[in-house]
C-alpha cells in the first residue's frame, strides 16, 4: 500500500549507534548517507557473518552508487533510476568480488522527507519511532521464520530459523529487491539491523539510541532520521557511517 510521509520545517538530521556483537571479530554493518539537499539516500548493509566478504564489499558498492548519482542531474533522478543504479552497483560488485552476501536496505527521498521510498532484501528493517517511544516496523524481512513471505510477527523472534536469511544481496544469485512507499506521519524513521530489532527489547532499543551499550550476540546498528528542524538530532560521526555531500 502506498502512503505519504509529510513533514514541515525540513532539514535532515540523524543519530547513529552501532556496536560489534559479543562473538564477532569485526563489526560487519556499514551505512552510507548521501545528502544532496532535497534528495537524500541511505544505504544500509549487514554483511553476513558466514560470508567471506567484509565491509570492503559494501564500500565498493557505495562508491559505484555515488559515482552514478554524481553523473546525473538531481532533477532527472527517479525511483526507477535509483533502482537501476542499485542493480548496476550489484553487477559491478559481483564482477569484482564474485562471492559475498549481505542484507541490504535503501531509502530515498526527493523532497526532504515528504515521501520516502524503500528497496530492501534480507533482514534489515525500516521503522517509525513514534513520540511515545514505540517502534512500528514498516518493512518485512526474508528469513527462515517467514519463508513464504508472510508478515514477520513478534512470536517469530523465538523461531530458530529467524537468523537464516532466505533472500539477500548475494553475489552468486539474482538480485531481487522488495519495494515500499513509506507513508507514516510526524515521527522519526529508523533503519536497523537484526542485532537491534530482533535481539533487543523495546527498553534496550531506547537505551541504545540514548547511548547505552549492551552485550548482544550479533552486530547491531541503528540510524535514526528526521527532517523536522524542531526535532533536530546530533548528526554524530562514526567510521561505520559514510557521509557523502555534493562536490
Amino acid at each position: 500500500m502506498h502512503q505519504t510521509l509529510t513533514r514541515t520545517a525540513k532539514e535532515l538530521s540523524w543519530l547513529f549507534a552501532t556496536q560489534m556483537g559479543a562473538d564477532r571479530k569485526q563489526n560487519k554493518d556499514l551505512y552510507a548517507l548521501i545528502d544532496r539537499g532535497n534528495f537524500n539516500l541511505v544505504i544500509a548493509f549487514d554483511v553476513s557473518t558466514s560470508s567471506p566478504a567484509t565491509t570492503e564489499m559494501a564500500k565498493f558498492f557505495f562508491e559505484i552508487v555515488i559515482q552514478e548519482l554524481n553523473s546525473i542531474e538531481q532533477s532527472h533522478l527517479t525511483e526507477n533510476i535509483v533502482e537501476h543504479i542499485l542493480q548496476l552497483g550489484f553487477k559491478e560488485t559481483k564482477a569484482k568480488y564474485k562471492i559475498g552476501k549481505a542484507s541490504l536496505l535503501v531509502i530515498g527521498t526527493f523532497n526532504s522527507g515528504e515521501s520516502v521510498f524503500c528497496f530492501h532484501t534480507g533482514d534489515i528493517r525500516l521503522g517509525n519511532w513514534k513520540k511515545d517511544k514505540s517502534i512500528n516496523w514498516l518493512t518485512n524481512v526474508h528469513t527462515g521464520a517467514n519463508p513464504l513471505g508472510e508478515p514477520f510477527v513478534q512470536s517469530m523472534l523465538k523461531d530458530e530459523n529467524r537468523k537464516i536469511v532466505t533472500r539477500c544481496f548475494n553475489l552468486q544469485k539474482t538480485f531481487l529487491l522488495d519495494y515500499k512507499k513509506v507513508t507514516e506521519v510526524d515521527c522519526r524513521l529508523i533503519i536497523a539491523t537484526d542485532g537491534f530489532w530482533a535481539e533487543c527489547d523495546n527498553e534496550k532499543q531506547q537505551a541504545i539510541i540514548e547511548g547505552s551499550e549492551f552485550s548482544v550476540q550479533d552486530d547491531l546498528s541503528v540510524l535514526v532520521l528526521t527532517w523536522d528542524r524542531d526535532d533536530k538530532l546530533p548528526c554524530n560521526r562514526n567510521g561505520l557511517l559514510i557521509l557523502w555531500y555534493p562536490q
